[in-house]
């Protein structure tokens, strides 16, 4: 990678490539130059204004997270599917069309059932007798929808309960009214409930394009390297004739694994960087003329 390209004159650039073409082993390279039209100094001069001149700094981190994230969302999903459309010997064009959305199928549907069947008892016991927990408990009764739904009400109220029992300082025992639940209620705690739900009863949660996104943390290459195995699954079963249709439990296994292979992998760079530093260590404090011993380090 070769910073400041862009202050060499057009001749000295022309043979700049014409040598690292010639003279570079035969494999492939890749070769990244900055470019500018103008100086800060220029760009910036006296009487420049923000909007017009020049924008404010941009944090790409910030902006992807943005918008509830769909900015980021927006950006990989464009990238993965011009990837799998470039990609040999299968048609493939939408990555996120390979990647199962919704546990609202059969399939899962007996779980949540189970699921929700077992959080609702447990809910009813730790709110007890008490009145205070009444109107909480009579409305999520008639909550509808599908089992997954109603199994997620039903954590979400043990959160909130689990919650409200753990405060220092107690409220009076008056019922606490719908309208109370309705606003503590929100998208955070819902989200802790599916996650602990999923957790608690074996069910996939790490899938869909959505998740996947979240878990790059508005991190384009890292959201790179979680997707690649993947599509490597999805593409190999359109080579075997096979459906690329990915389901939660292969996407969440699939991602498990990258993520051990990776975490293994930063283990062995920071092993092998502590045995370079002692190996170096030893040669700088070693006597040249005497036995070898490293002082000071246990």
């Amino acid at each position: 990678m070769l910073d400041d390209l862009h202050r060499l004159t057009s001749k000295q650039r022309k043979f700049l490539l014409d040598e690292i073409i010639t003279s570079r082993f035969p494999v492939g390279i890749w070769l990244a130059e900055r470019l500018e039209a103008l100086e800060i100094e220029e760009l910036l001069s006296s009487g420049a204004l923000i909007g017009r001149d020049y924008g404010k700094v941009i944090s790409l981190e910030d902006y992807w997270r943005g918008a509830g994230g769909k900015r980021f969302e927006n950006l990989v999903t464009n990238i993965s599917d011009r990837r799998a459309k470039d990609a040999k010997d299968v048609e493939i064009y939408s990555f996120a069309g390979c990647l199962q959305e919704s546990l609202d199928g059969l399939e899962w549907e007996e779980e949540f059932r189970q699921g929700a069947i077992v959080v609702s008892e447990r809910t009813q016991i730790k709110a007890g007798k008490r009145q205070i927990y009444s109107e909480w408990l009579a409305e999520l009764e008639k909550t509808e929808g599908t089992p997954r739904e109603v199994a997620i009400a039903w954590r979400t109220l043990e959160i909130l309960i689990e919650r409200e029992e753990r405060k220092k300082q107690k409220t009076l025992d008056f019922p606490k009214d719908a309208k109370e639940l309705e606003r503590l209620d929100d998208s955070a705690v819902r989200a802790s409930a599916e996650l602990f739900l999923c957790k608690e009863f074996k069910i996939p949660y790490y899938f869909g394009i959505h998740r996947l996104t979240s878990l790059a943390s508005s991190n384009i290459q890292q959201f790179l390297w979680l997707a690649g195995n993947l599509f490597e699954e999805a593409a190999s079963s359109a080579l075997l004739k096979k459906s690329s249709y990915l389901t939660p439990t292969r996407q969440e296994q699939i991602l498990k694994h990258t993520i051990r292979e990776n975490w293994n992998a930063i283990r062995e760079r920071i092993l092998r960087w502590i045995r370079f530093s002692w190996t170096r260590d030893w040669e700088i404090i070693s006597d040249p003329g005497g036995p070898k011993s490293v002082k000071g380090c246990g």
